[in-house]
Order: C-alpha cells, then sequence, then structure tokens
C-alpha cells in the first residue's frame, strides 16, 4: 500500500504522466486484492547451497499459489490495462481469457518464469506486441504471490556475498537501482518480486559487459538521476542517487515515477526488461 499512497501523493506533482500513475495505481489496487498463501519454509541448508552456487530460491517449481486466485488477479489487471490502454484493450481482453484455464495459465506461468536473467533458465520468447503485453499482464499478476516469496526469504540472503546480476529470490532481472550513501554501492531492486540485493557498479547488470567503453550513464540536471546504458546488450537501468537525496525514497514508487527516463532510453534503443 505504501507504493500506492507515494504515487497519490505524486499526482498533481507530474502531469505530465497522469496517466501512466493512474495507471500503475489502478494495478497496484487489484494486486492488493490478491491472497498469496504462506510460502513453506526451506528444509535446512536448501537455501545457502542453492544461493552459493549462483541459484535463485524461487522457480516455476516450487511456486506454489492459489491457481484460482491467481487466475482472478490476473483477469483484473487485463481488465485495469485494457481500461487505461483503449488501443491494446482487444489484446487484452483476448489474454484475460487465459484465467478460464487453469492448466493453460500454469504453461504461461512457467513460460514467463522462464525468461529471466539467470543465465541456466533463460529462454528465447517471441517478441510480437502480443507477448510484450502477456509479460506485463503476467508480472503484474504474479507481483503479489512472488512477493511473498520475497518478504519470506529475503532474510536468506547474504548481502555480502550475492553480487550477481539476477534476483536472488525469483532470478529476475533488476529495473530500477539506488547508489548507497557512504560509498555509493549499488542496490539493485528485482522488476518481477521487489528483492533488492547489492551488484558491482563496474558491471552490466543484465550482460556482465565490463568495458568502460561499452558502458556509459546519462545523469539529470540535478545529479538525483541516471540512466545507465550498456551498448553490448543494448538494456538500461534506471538509478537513483540517494547521496544527493536527504529524504528516504521507495523505490517500487521510482520506478514508476521516472517513468520519463524509460521513454528516453527507449527512444534511443535501449530496452526495457
Amino acid at each position: 500500500m505504501e507504493t500506492i499512497e507515494q504515487l497519490r501523493k505524486a499526482l498533481p506533482r507530474y502531469p505530465e504522466v497522469r496517466e501512466t500513475l493512474e495507471l500503475y495505481i489502478a494495478l497496484l489496487e487489484a494486486r492488493a486484492r490478491a491472497n498469496p498463501p504462506p510460502p513453506p519454509p526451506l528444509p535446512p541448508g536448501v537455501a545457502e547451497g542453492g544461493l552459493a552456487r549462483g541459484e535463485p530460491l524461487l522457480d516455476a517449481v516450487t511456486l506454489m499459489p492459489d491457481w484460482s486466485d491467481l487466475a482472478r488477479v490476473f483477469s483484473q489487471i487485463c481488465a485495469v490495462a485494457a481500461a487505461h490502454r483503449p488501443a491494446e484493450a482487444d489484446t487484452f481482453h483476448a489474454l484475460a481469457g487465459m484465467a478460464d484455464d487453469l492448466e493453460k495459465l500454469r504453461e504461461v506461468v512457467a513460460e514467463h518464469l522462464a525468461n529471466t536473467a539467470h543465465p541456466a533458465r533463460r529462454s528465447a520468447s517471441a517478441a510480437t506486441r502480443e507477448a510484450t503485453l502477456l509479460d506485463f499482464a503476467l508480472n503484474q499478476a504474479l507481483h503479489p504471490f512472488l512477493n511473498a516469496y520475497t518478504r519470506a526469504w529475503q532474510p536468506l540472503v547474504n548481502a555480502e556475498t550475492w553480487y550477481r546480476s539476477w534476483c536472488p529470490i525469483c532470478g529476475g532481472p533488476a529495473d530500477m537501482a539506488a547508489l548507497l550513501p557512504g560509498g555509493g554501492a549499488r542496490r539493485l531492486l528485482c522488476a518481477r518480486c521487489d528483492a533488492e540485493w547489492q551488484a558491482p557498479r563496474g558491471a552490466c547488470p543484465f550482460c556482465g559487459e565490463t568495458t568502460p567503453g561499452r558502458l556509459a550513464y546519462t545523469a539529470s540536471e540535478d545529479g538525483v538521476y541516471r540512466l545507465y546504458t550498456c551498448d553490448t546488450c543494448r538494456r538500461y537501468l534506471k538509478t537513483i542517487d540517494l547521496r544527493e537525496r536527504a529524504h528516504p525514497v521507495h523505490l517500487p514508487a521510482e520506478r514508476v515515477l521516472t517513468v520519463g527516463m524509460d521513454l528516453m532510453a527507449i527512444s534511443s534503443g535501449y530496452q526495457s526488461v
């Protein structure tokens, strides 16, 4: 609910992206009606062993949502997206039909989770507009269920040893980052479950590129925001420099408030996660 509050407060300050803020407020309200079951406890040694091998804790096999509840949330997400994106309403209405077939929904969820930053799980997916919108709807619908695992399992992750480019909980990529006070360490925010973890600043968080000439960033006029880009994988990462902020920020809200940075990056030929 904190993210919803932050976005509502921001509406008067960001009239240029009001439609986007209203869309995400409606999506977050739909997500808040999910009822994810408590994640099961992990057997002793499973978390430590898997994380030491660079394996995230959650995948399509260990994910155990209430599939009927997930189907309901997915249908609501599609309805919200259709209402706020009239040009794509027909596609979202068609996608909502998956909620009536739980077996089909299981299949597309497994495929969605396989398309991840974790290299052992990554699979190719069709870059069609329908596939993109399906990923969007699944990402929104799955969030409360994945986030339940994050809240339960994040304490199992040793922040001093996990420096991978993918999320330690669900294996997803980052779509937002913060540079922390006291040295500027980079903290990543998972696009799928909102887990947070640290990663090296000198490497692309998606492909691992470290060549200085392939990496760059553009800073906002006030120095608070940075748009990091990689010319090897053509991905970008939005970042807020907390060394330049006098008050705390809520990263899940910042990913929406910085939508202008997404547009700038995409217009320059870079891809989102």
